[in-house]
């Protein structure tokens, strides 16, 4: 067999593939509904090593988030193994970056737009509240369009969840190397 020949991916670690996604999103979900449903981290306080546990289970969204990217990544990036031709590498390339920007050019332009507008009518952009004075130029929105975000620019400050959109497109990238 090639050394670069793609393998099919046995029916239990696609079962435990599938079960790892499945947890991280559950993750994702407990930690950004956390303080709608369960309110402030400090109601545990009182509630011992049950309350330690679940303020550390209601935390790990973000590296929930990674788990995520990288099994996509993964998955996605296999695909790479099976194209032949420019076309289909063209193809592949295509795929990846509509799927990503048809999400990723509105937000970021709406982002950037909202902050502008935000930081000229109030004087704050409702970013982070380390960040609320937050104003993105031109070549910040461009710059996060490029998915240099997190490498050589900030994320959008209106917009703080637009790094796992260059994290997610960087697995695809990678994986596909």
């Amino acid at each position: 067999m090639d050394r670069l020949e793609l393998r099919a991916i046995s029916p239990r670690l696609s079962a435990i593939m599938h079960v790892m996604r499945a947890v991280a999103a559950v993750l994702v979900l407990t930690e950004h509904s956390k303080n709608r449903v369960f309110g402030a981290a400090e109601k545990f306080d009182g509630l011992g090593f049950v309350g330690y546990f679940l303020r550390i289970l209601f935390n790990l969204g973000h590296e929930a988030v990674i788990v995520f990217f990288i099994l996509s990544g993964f998955l996605v990036g296999r695909k790479m193994f099976q194209v032949s031709e420019s076309s289909q590498i063209k193809k592949y390339f295509i795929d990846r970056c509509s799927r990503i920007y048809i999400v990723g050019i509105p937000a970021i332009i709406l982002s950037w737009l909202m902050a502008i507008v935000l930081m000229n009518s109030i004087g704050i952009s409702f970013s982070t509240p380390e960040n609320l004075t937050c104003s993105p130029s031109f070549s910040d929105a461009v710059a996060n369009l490029l998915l240099l975000n997190k490498i050589f620019v900030d994320t959008v400050c209106s917009n703080n969840a637009f790094w796992s959109v260059q994290n997610e497109m960087s697995y695809y990238i990678v994986f596909a190397l």
